[in-house]
Formats: C-alpha cells, sequence, structure tokens
C-alpha cells in the first residue's frame, strides 16, 4: 500500500507498495504508448518569449512556483533578469540546500545502503524492476531476482508482462508504480555514482513520452489507483537524495516539477472509489505529503487545504468503530495505520500539525490495539483474506509495535507486547473482541508458547475485495506452529485461481453442498461471550445462504483444548459439510509428513492428527449428530503463504445430509497430544433417541470424554 513498517522485512530501505487489483489495465486509448491525449493541458504551456533563449527549460515552470515564495529569492532574479537557465538551476540549488523541508523517511547524514537494497537499484540499471510479486527466482547475488521488463526490442514492455509472470495484470500495475526508483536514489547517494541518477531520468523520460498526463481525469492503469499516487510519493524520496547530481540537470528540473505539478492536479480529478478504500487513502496521502514537501508550488495551499480536508474524514471512513481498516485484512490494516502515522511524521518534520484534528491520533489507538491483538505469540500473522504470512516477521512487528507505543505511551499492555514481553504489563483479557468487523482471538495466555485461536466471521455484506467469504472459520496456533493455516491467496486475477483460495470450502468452517457464499452473505454477528472459570466461549452467526445459517460455538476449556459445536439451521434440504484443513511440515511441501487420517466413520465420526517428531502436535475430533448420508472425503489442497507461492495440507470433511426440518450439528475437539492420541469421544445432550438433528434456538449442550475425564458444556443465549 504505501512504504509500510511491515514490509521491511523484503528489504531494508525504500518504498513499498501493495498488490492491490484495480480498474481493466490500459482501458483507454489515450495512455497507449504513442498516443497522445487529444486534449491539450489544462494550463497551456507558457508561450515562449521570442527574445529569451530558455536554454531548453520549460517555460511552465515559471508558472506552477512561486517565486515569491522564500528562499526562491535567487531564481525570481534571475527570472527578471530573463536568465531561464540560471533561474532553474537557482531551483535546483534550493533543493539541494534547503533546510525548512524535509521527508522524515530520508536520512541525508546516512550515506550507506544495504547489500538487499543495492540489488534492487542495480537490477533497475538493467530494466529488471522490483514488484512484491510475480519474481524469477534468486539472482546470483543470492537476493531476488526481478524480472526483465524489456520487450523484444530492447525497449521497456510497459504493457507486456514478461514470459513466466503469473499474475500479469498484478505485474503491469507494479512496474507503473516505479518502487525501486529510491533504492536507486539511494544507491547514487551512497556512492556517488551518477548512473543510477541518469536510469531514473532515462525511464521518467520514456514514460513521460509514452503516458503524458491527461488533462483531465485520468483513466487506465497508468493515471488510476495506487500507479498515479505511488508514483507520486515515490519521487518524495528520490529529489532529496538525487538533487545535487550532476545528471540531474536544471532541463530535467524543470521537466519534472511540471510533470508534478499536472499529475497531482490529474489526481485531484482521479479519486478512487470507494472512498472508504486504501487506494483512495494512499491517493490522499499523497496529495497531502506533495503538498508538504513543495509549498514553493503555486498550488501548494490549495493542496493542503484540500489534502487536511480530505485526510481528516478518512480517520472515520478507513476504520469501522471497532478499530479494524474496513477492508477487513490483516496487511491493509497494517498498510492505512502506517499511512496515518506517516502523514503525521511528515506534518510534525514540517510544523504543519496545528491544521490537523485534534483527535488525530487518539482515534488511531483501537487500530494499533487490534495488530496486538491479531498477532501470534511469536509476532506473525495468518494468511486471512488478502495477508501474506510470509511477508511478515517478528522484527517487523515489534517495529510496528513499537511505533504505536510512542503514539500512545501510557498503555503498559501495548509497551508490554511491543518490547518482547520485557517492559509494561501482560495482558489480562484471554479473549479479544471486534464484533463489528467479526474478528475474534482466543488465547491460553499471553506468553511466548500459549495457544491461540482466531475467528474470523467478518460482517462484510458490501463484499470488499480483500475480504473473502469464508466466514466462520478458524486457524490455530501453538508452540510456534499454525495447525489450522488459512488457505491465503495465491493471485490477485479476479479469477477460478483466486477464487479457489477464498471458497468457503476451502477453509476451515461450515458449508452447504461445499458451496461459496453468495454476495451479501458476509453478516457475521457475535451471539454471546461467556468467562468462567473452566472454559471461554464464543457464539457467532453468519447467515451464509438463504435457507441456511451457520451458528459457530467455541469453547476454550481450561486453557488446555478447544470444544467446537457447529450448527447449520434453516429451510435448506442439502448435504452439509464441515472441513479441516491441516498444516503441512515445515518445508511447506510435504503434506503426507505432518498428519495421518484417524477413520472413525464407524461411529459417524472422523479425525486426523499431526505427526511433528518435537512433540508439538494436534489431535482433531469430528462428530456428527445425524447420520443420514453420512460421508466423509480426505484429500490435499492449496496453501499459499505469499502472492505466486503455494502448498499442499492435507484436510478431512465430514458431510451429513440435512432435512428441511432438521439441523446438521456437529462436535470437533481439538486437542494438544505430543505423540499419542487419547480416546476422544463426544456428543450432544439436549436431544433424546429419535430426536437427533433438533436446533435449539436458545442454545446447545455437549459432553466430551478426553482420556476418561469428562466435559459437559453448555451454553444458552
Amino acid at each position: 500500500m504505501k512504504r509500510i513498517i511491515f514490509s521491511l522485512l523484503i528489504l531494508s530501505c525504500g518504498l513499498v507498495a501493495a498488490c492491490i487489483p484495480e480498474e481493466t489495465v490500459f482501458s483507454t486509448e489515450a495512455n497507449r504508448p504513442g498516443k497522445k491525449p487529444e486534449e491539450t493541458p489544462e494550463n497551456p504551456d507558457v508561450p515562449e518569449d521570442p527574445d529569451i533563449d530558455y536554454k531548453g527549460i520549460d517555460p511552465r515552470l515559471f508558472e506552477v512556483i512561486n517565486m515569491d515564495f522564500p528562499g526562491l529569492e535567487a531564481m525570481k532574479a534571475q527570472y527578471e533578469e530573463k536568465d531561464m537557465y540560471g533561474a532553474a538551476a537557482a531551483l535546483k540549488e534550493y533543493y539541494r540546500t534547503r533546510t525548512g523541508v524535509v521527508n522524515p523517511a530520508v536520512n541525508l547524514s546516512d550515506k550507506t545502503i544495504t547489500a538487499s537494497a543495492k540489488s534492487v537499484a542495480d537490477q533497475a540499471l538493467e530494466h529488471r524492476f522490483y514488484t512484491m510479486s510475480n519474481t524469477e527466482g534468486t539472482g546470483p547475488d543470492g537476493f531476488t531476482l526481478y524480472y526483465d521488463a524489456d520487450g523484444a526490442d530492447g525497449k521497456i514492455s510497459w504493457e507486456k508482462a514478461p514470459d513466466g509472470v503469473l499474475d500479469k495484470e498484478e505485474y503491469l500495475k507494479q512496474i507503473h508504480r516505479f518502487m525501486w526508483m529510491p533504492y536507486q536514489a539511494k544507491a547514487y547517494y551512497a556512492t556517488g555514482d551518477e548512473k543510477y541518477v541518469r536510469s531514473i531520468l532515462e525511464v521518467y523520460d520514456d514514460y513521460m513520452s509514452k503516458y503524458p498526463v491527461p488533462s483531465g481525469k485520468g483513466s487506465g492503469t497508468p493515471w488510476t489507483g495506487l500507479q498515479i499516487s505511488q508514483r507520486l510519493l515515490g519521487w518524495l524520496e528520490v529529489l532529496p537524495y538525487i538533487a545535487g547530481a550532476e545528471s540531474f540537470t536544471p532541463e530535467w528540473l524543470a521537466k519534472m516539477t511540471v510533470h508534478t505539478h499536472d499529475a497531482l492536479e490529474c489526481l485531484r480529478k482521479t479519486w478512487y472509489t470507494p472512498s472508504s478504500s486504501n487506494i483512495y487513502f494512499t491517493q490522499v496521502q499523497a496529495l497531502l505529503e506533495n503538498a508538504m514537501f513543495f509549498p514553493e508550488y503555486t498550488m501548494g495551499p490549495e493542496w493542503f487545504e484540500d489534502g487536511i480536508s480530505l485526510v481528516t474524514s478518512q480517520l472515520s471512513e478507513q476504520f469501522n468503530s471497532d478499530g479494524v481498516q474496513n477492508e477487513l485484512d490483516v496487511s491493509y490494516h497494517l498498510g492505512v495505520v502506517a499511512n496515518f502515522e506517516e502523514i503525521q511524521n511528515f506534518a510534525v518534520a514540517n510544523g504543519r500539525t496545528q491544521n490537523f484534528p485534534s483527535n488525530y491520533t487518539s482515534m488511531l489507538k483501537g487500530s494499533c490495539r487490534f495488530v496486538m491483538d491479531s498477532a501470534y505469540p511469536d509476532y506473525t500473522f495468518e494468511n486471512f483474506n488478502d495477508t501474506r504470512s510470509a511477508r511478515t516477521s517478528k522484527s517487523v512487528t515489534l517495529r510496528n509495535l513499537g511505533t504505536y507505543c510512542s503514539m500512545f505511551p501510557d498503555d503498559q499492555e501495548l509497551l508490554y507486547m511491543a518490547s518482547d514481553r520485557t517492559k509494561g504489563t501482560a495482558p489480562k483479557e484471554l479473549v479479544q473482541k471486534y464484533p463489528v468487523s467479526g474478528w475474534y482471538m482466543m488465547r491460553s495466555g499471553w506468553g511466548p508458547q500459549d495457544m491461540m485461536l482466531i475467528h474470523k466471521n467478518n460482517n462484510d455484506p458490501a463484499d470488499h475485495w480483500h475480504c473473502q467469504g469464508d466466514n466462520g472459520t478458524v486457524s490455530l496456533w501453538y508452540k510456534g506452529r499454525r495447525f489450522l493455516p488459512d488457505a491465503g491467496t495465491y493471485t490477485y486475477t479476479n479469477g477460478s485461481t483466486r477464487n479457489s483460495f477464498a471458497a468457503a470450502a476451502n477453509h476451515n468452517t461450515l458449508t452447504r453442498n461445499k458451496a461459496s457464499l453468495a454476495a451479501g452473505r458476509r453478516m457475521g454477528k457475535l451471539l454471546k461471550h461467556v468467562s468462567t472459570a473452566g472454559y471461554e466461549l464464543l457464539v457467532t452467526e453468519n447467515a451464509s445462504y438463504s435457507d441456511l445459517t451457520h451458528r459457530r460455538a467455541i469453547f476454550m476449556v481450561d486453557k488446555a483444548f478447544f470444544v467446537i459445536v457447529d450448527e447449520g439451521y434453516g429451510k435448506a434440504e442439502a448435504p452439509v459439510n464441515v472441513q479441516w484443513y491441516l498444516c503441512a511440515d515445515e518445508k511447506g511441501s510435504l503434506a503426507e509428513n505432518a498428519a495421518e487420517f484417524d477413520d472413525l466413520s464407524a461411529s459417524h465420526a472422523y479425525g486426523a492428527h499431526t505427526v511433528f517428531s518435537d512433540g508439538n502436535n494436534m489431535a482433531f475430533r469430528t462428530f456428527s449428530e445425524t447420520t443420514a448420508g453420512f460421508a466423509t472425503e480426505t484429500g490435499l489442497a492449496w496453501c499459499s503463504n505469499d502472492i505466486d507461492t503455494r502448498y499442499q495440507r492435507r484436510y478431512y470433511r465430514i458431510t451429513v445430509d440435512k432435512a428441511s426440518d432438521k439441523a446438521a450439528r456437529f462436535i470437533t475437539v481439538i486437542y494438544p497430544v505430543a505423540s499419542e492420541v487419547p480416546e476422544i469421544q463426544a456428543s450432544f445432550t439436549d436431544n433424546s433417541a429419535g430426536a437427533e438433528g433438533t436446533f435449539h434456538a436458545e442454545g446447545a449442550s455437549v459432553k466430551v470424554t478426553i482420556g476418561g475425564t469428562e466435559y459437559n458444556l453448555t451454553y444458552s443465549l
């Protein structure tokens, strides 16, 4: 989404853009290479004075820059002497030496660059452009190798993805974002080698000739979505590093100054919809940060006024009332929080906070707490929705939490987790609820080896792109192992591959005949939370289908194991399934080595258990109350921790035929074991013989026996 803190696990500095699907690529002829826009720019070229030798300086430079701005006295003097080249050179010197305006993301006192960041810069010299996904493998330097963007003619191909790219649309969007340029700028600053600057100018020259700024509303990939905002944000990192470069001539500065002005004006006519999306917010960020970084632009005050108004409204638009970002995806939640924090840092660094709302920081507290609550004990995150677990690490999460601590220094629980449990006070609550959004976390404790279950029953009737229709699903972590990893997202392409990973039947939930949820069916509700000495209980519900509602009760018993009661009730007369997707081995490829199935179908049950040699294992047992149409299914299913990567893991599914006047009812016991699995039995106790399948709206009762110990669990609404 932006230069978000959690992306630093990939590369140690620079700008990172999110992989977000947008409109159809190159949807208008006006933005195709070689096609000039039919309209001229809204601000026509300033006529050149025939008595003045501009020496290649764009005359519009003197229109878009307010030469009466403090610090531009030398530029104005040269202009009045009709030395346009000297005026542009004075503007370059102004950018090289000014101290009143800074980008806090740029550290000009640091002339070093990491090997990974330099690899990005060096590959870009050969038009192997950094993208967040769709990479070619590992290069000879040991770092990620990016695809060669050149076409058959040896020139940059902005419209055709290289062979081998899986998600071609997403790849093309990302190379239009210029995410590699801040790395090249940093490489120049660290080494003094002008080749990096020449590469930046070469690519920009090629791009500006093929995709002139539209005079009105932008369209197609080049001038919509994240593409326009990321290029504008990236330039704020590039300029400070290259302002003193010899290759960065006054002519080129004039060209880029005019281009930036026109791009910002195009952005103001091309807001992404809906305004609650993270893409829209990144566009707002681009406008406001450019307004703060370029106060000398004639339009600077107007950009700033608009930006402040928009960012103020975004405080309430981006987050639900419980603090979760409205797209209900942890990775984008992290990015949006970081966007707000970065904007604030930009304002603080430039003395512009007086125009910000007084509650700017306080409104973000719930959002920061959600990050702490949804992180596993090892500070990683699940693959839920479009979150990619491979892109989060302990160090990055700690860095994020540390940032939140600086925003909320009085929160001792946040400090506890941000300090890796060395300071502050451990949280006391074992269950965290975000019912407006539909996120729930259950923990046996807050230590590094405690058990944690995440229940996702999203309230998302608008069907946000980044939220999957898998209501009711759960994932489980214990002692460093994800025992029920979410299927994740393998590709952003809106096609069969993406849909197969997102399908409800590929998640740990209940489905009607393995069908996916229809549009508008993500309406998760919290029915009850109970905390007792013997267990914690969550009861949620979702009308997953027009004729079938899924109610799931989750008991965390003695802080030691889980009992999950599933009921599918309604008028449906159809097969009803409950399925469990188990972890693969640590190599992420040998699913057969990680789990074994336990065929208990003779007693209308089924199960599995993991077989790791370290003694950290989990047993699963699922029991059906009714027997009509009882069937089991096992197999391998794909799972993805990152875009373009996938592996297989084992799953089992139990199916029963639901009658129109009955409910499909299941009990699943999830119990930690070392190696041997104890005898586990479970049954419903709220129906007499002959009344199996009767649904009780007011609650449910079950009996679970593990190794001879009996547990009677019940709830009432």
